[in-house]
């Protein structure tokens, strides 16, 4: 932009002068020239309100354009987060199918679980029910066992008296044969019941005979020292001492633990003493109640045997 500028109250040059201007031409350019000067003082103020409208825009611009270049790079965190989102989603919607897969499984599962328990209650109850016609038949078996031994079972009062009786000619050949008179000493009991056991394999049998005795006189151990009594009687052949220890060692408890052998060695003293029919019943009791036994093996053998011959 080029500006005019034109003196004011200035002399009238020689040129003026020369060219017959007035001083009223004179004053009238003055007049112009201050107008001019009023206008282009306008114009240098608008052109400086232009130029500070035109950096306010700019300004203005320059911050909308930074305004959306941030609302830009938002929504592009946003579209970033809902595809994140929708990630998280899909995983959800897969874990909740393999959930609900694995709940329909453990149902099924527990369906089967429930069938299998009632057709194991069922199991069970045939069982109970079996147990209880084997329990039936067992009691009957062993009265007939007992009545095969011509024993009564005694009463709880008649039991101490019971463990008490010896035999006269036992007692008497006991302190005969034992002539060391051992020390019976009740507190020391049980290592006198365990002295005597090692006496029977070791041949010494009136020794061990003697400790039983006095056993079943104090009321220690009374059946499993009357079985005692019985396997020495039975290894001196004396078969009807025997049968009467067995006897009465089967009454106090016929669920020991050497009742099958009990029942063997009182079959064969049947056998040795020639009661064939008694024989036979305890190896046929022997087998019922004690199949899988080493003496109820035996005994089948025995009666495949015999029934081979027949």
């Amino acid at each position: 932009m080029f500006l005019i500028y034109i003196p004011l109250n200035a002399e009238p040059s020689a040129f003026e002068l020369q060219s017959g201007a007035t001083k009223k031409e004179l004053s009238t350019i003055k007049s112009t020239n201050k107008t001019l000067e009023s206008v282009v003082t306008d114009l240098q103020n608008r052109v400086s309100s232009l130029e500070q409208i035109q950096d306010g825009l700019k300004s203005l611009f320059e911050g909308q354009s930074l305004k959306i270049k941030n609302l830009l790079d938002s929504v592009a965190n946003h579209q970033n987060s809902i595809k994140s989102l929708e990630s998280v989603q899909e995983l959800h919607s897969n874990t909740l199918k393999q959930q609900a897969d694995l709940i329909q499984a453990l149902k099924t599962e527990v369906d089967n679980n429930q069938k299998s328990i009632k057709e194991l209650d069922k199991k069970l109850n045939d069982l109970s029910n079996l147990l209880t016609q084997i329990n039936t038949t067992m009691i009957s078996q062993l009265n007939t066992i007992r009545q095969n031994l011509e024993i009564q079972t005694p009463s709880p009062d008649t039991n101490k008296d019971l463990n008490k009786q010896s035999n006269p000619k036992v007692s008497k050949s006991s302190q005969y044969i034992n002539p060391n008179n051992f020390k019976k000493d009740v507190s020391k009991q049980k290592e006198i019941f365990q002295e005597a056991r090692k006496m029977i394999p070791q041949n010494k049998l009136q020794e061990a005979k003697a400790r039983f005795e006095w056993m079943v006189e104090s009321n220690y151990r009374p059946a499993h020292s009357l079985y005692f009594l019985g396997e020495i009687a039975y290894k001196q052949k004396d078969y009807k001492e025997a049968i009467s220890f067995y006897k009465k060692s089967a009454l106090l408890n016929d669920k020991a633990n050497y009742m099958p052998i009990l029942l063997w060695h009182t079959a064969w003293a049947f056998r040795y003493s020639k009661d064939l029919s008694n024989y036979h019943k305890f190896l046929d009791s022997l087998i019922y109640l004690y199949p899988n036994s080493e003496q109820g093996q035996k005994a089948i053998e025995i009666k495949n045997r015999t029934k081979g011959k027949k």
